[in-house]
């Protein structure tokens, strides 16, 4: 994105999805909440960062950014709630997940992000 602190929130999202991968490949099932939960205050955190950014350069994204980041995070919390609440994860779920959050930031960093990049440098 062009935005040093920005970028590393980036980079460390792709720290947590490579321990969702590991434990994919592992059959960690056990260690799912604990990405679950990690993913949900990255995220809660980075959006708020990205929101404030795009604020403070009167970014005409922002509201648009602010219901994409909000879609993405109801997900994240429904997952939190399969994981903790109904106990359905099975193995074919944990790669759905991380196949699932891992397109979607693909998406969001390199289009959406791409774009406000552009406008903001």
């Amino acid at each position: 994105m062009g935005v040093k602190h920005i970028d590393d929130e980036h980079r460390y999202f792709l720290t947590i999805i490579n321990k969702a991968c590991d434990a994919c490949a592992r059959g960690n099932h056990q260690a799912f909440p604990l990405i679950i939960d990690e993913l949900l205050d990255h995220f809660r955190e980075h959006f708020e960062t990205e929101e404030n950014f795009m604020a403070e350069t009167n970014s005409p994204e922002l509201i648009a950014h602010k219901i994409e980041h909000q879609q993405f995070y109801n997900k994240l919390v429904s997952y939190y709630s399969m994981v903790y609440e109904d106990n359905r994860l099975f193995s074919i779920k944990l790669v759905e997940l991380t196949n699932d959050i891992y397109n979607w930031w693909r998406d969001h960093v390199l289009l959406v992000d791409k774009k406000l990049s552009a406008v903001n440098l």
